[in-house]
């Protein structure tokens, strides 16, 4: 809004002002230059009857003449200044201050119309932060309403375990469960050990899941109870791998196991080391080797085999497998002697 008001004030100052004023110092000039050339027009004329009597001397007509001949072209000068004033300059300064005028009033409009877009955009945002708000207002009274509803009841009598108190981190002992602590989606928050009924818990490697299925049959040993074991059956397996093991080591991945034990003991306490061993198949009448005599090389898998005396790589297909041994299902019969150790050198080329 100034900068119109002085671009407007910058035009009547020079229209009302400045230009009259030079105009005004032009013609003055003008009249001043006429005079003197007047002035020493009639002195040249009287100098040149005093220089013909022989009065003044040829100098002193010759100044004169200079004096009339300058008076003369000063008067042009400001003849020509008070043309240039009329025709150019006062042309062009006149177009300039129109010009700044016009363009102050189009900056203005301009900023009148953007400060219109951001009054319109910011009731916009206003009320859709207020509809925001009553959303979550609404969301808020929704789960305090749900809290004050909420009660969670213990499917059996027994006694409250955090499951902090069997965690561990690099940091040390996890903080145990406390009112107002911020927990996860899928996190472990309290366990309820069973007098009856007990769970082992294993993890699974995702090369084995699709050896393992609900219901099948297990055997677990309990490592403060040597020489024993009980019976068990596959209960639940996780969908998704284990987020401690996965964020140890991304390449890894675990997925929970959770056995139901079919035989309870008053000896077993919850939190105690086992191993388990998960029935995947029953084999009958079948060539087993130890898994460190087969030897994968290119592709190929072979043991070598002892043969006369000699040890030669005989080609063998594979089948079952657990942690120690693995089942032969082509290439080796029962009483064939194979060496344990893959040796150094082809002992077939010595």
């Amino acid at each position: 809004m100034l900068a119109v008001t002085y671009a407007e004030d910058d035009l009547k100052k020079y229209q009302e002002g400045e230009f009259p004023n030079e105009k005004k110092e032009q013609l003055a000039q003008i009249a001043v230059n006429e005079e003197e050339l007047r002035r020493a027009e009639e002195k040249l004329d009287w100098s040149r009857v005093l220089f013909e009597e022989k009065f003044i001397s040829q100098t002193e007509l010759q100044a004169d003449e200079l004096a009339a001949q300058k008076a003369r072209i000063d008067l042009d000068l400001s003849r020509s200044n008070l043309d240039l004033l009329l025709k150019f300059t006062h042309v062009r300064r006149l177009t300039e201050l129109n010009a700044e005028v016009q363009k102050s009033r189009m900056a203005l409009e301009r900023i009148q119309r953007k400060a219109k877009a951001d009054v319109i955009q910011a009731e916009a945002d206003l009320n859709a932060k207020q509809a925001l708000l009553e959303r979550e207002q609404g969301r808020l009274g929704k789960i305090r309403d749900e809290l004050e509803k909420t009660v969670l009841v213990a499917p059996q009598d027994g006694i409250v375990v955090y499951a902090t108190s069997f965690q561990r981190s690099w940091r040390g002992n996890t903080e145990p469960l406390a009112a107002g602590q911020e927990v996860r989606e899928r996190q472990e928050l309290i366990y309820l050990p069973s007098s009856g009924t007990m769970v082992a818990e294993t993890q699974i490697h995702e090369s084995n899941l699709e050896k393992v299925e609900l219901g099948q049959k297990a055997r677990v040993y309990v490592d403060s109870m040597p020489g024993r074991s009980f019976p068990a059956v596959v209960k639940s397996v996780a969908v998704f791998p284990d987020a401690t093991s996965s964020w140890l080591n991304p390449d890894l991945k675990l997925y929970r196991t959770d056995l139901e034990l079919l035989d309870h003991d008053d000896a077993l306490r919850s939190g105690l080391n086992c191993r388990i061993e998960i029935d995947v198949a029953h084999l009958d009448d079948v060539v087993v080797i130890p898994v460190q005599a087969v030897v994968i090389d290119g592709g190929h898998t072979f043991v070598y085999q002892q043969q006369a005396g000699r040890v030669r790589p005989q080609p063998i297909q594979l089948g079952q497998s657990n942690e120690s041994f693995v089942e032969v299902v082509d290439g080796l019969k029962q009483g064939d002697r194979i060496q344990l150790n893959p040796p150094v050198t082809d002992a077939g080329d010595s």
